[in-house]
């Protein structure tokens, strides 16, 4: 019987970097979802500061 293809061999040798690249997709996701919060926290912010930016100059346009 010969071996087969794709068998311990091709697994042993592939094993160790399957595992690291997985890690690293995880640790990726992760990274990621918070880089997304940080970018809609700073967007709500900005948004604010444009909103009361956008009331001061209007209260001001009144005054005069």
């Amino acid at each position: 019987m010969g071996r087969r293809r794709g068998g311990p061999g091709v697994e042993g040798r592939h094993r160790g970097a399957a595992d690291d690249t997985a890690g690293v997709l995880d640790g990726l996701s992760g990274g990621l979802a918070g880089m997304g919060d940080a970018l809609s926290n700073a967007a709500r912010s900005y948004r604010a500061a444009d909103e009361d930016a956008a009331d001061s100059v209007a209260d001001s346009a009144r005054e005069i």
